[in-house]
């Protein structure tokens, strides 16, 4: 799980795609979800290049719907 210490989401969202270009950098997007609950979550589903699916979890309790 990723935490992402932003205040709004104009800072958050590209956070997250900033994260995954960085950490995954020859990953594909293959679906993003949101998770709601007691903390707010994106999931992002990626491929690897070698085909592995890989799930990444990004904790935006601290923007979510804040803009």
């Amino acid at each position: 799980m990723v935490i992402v210490g932003a205040c709004d989401s104009a800072d958050g969202v590209p956070a997250e795609y900033e994260w995954l270009k960085t950490n995954l950098p020859d990953a594909k997007r293959k679906s993003q979800s949101l998770i709601t609950g007691k903390r707010t979550y994106d999931l992002f589903v990626v491929v690897l290049p070698n085909g592995e699916e890989r799930k990444v979890y990004f904790d935006i309790s601290s923007f979510f719907g804040k803009f």
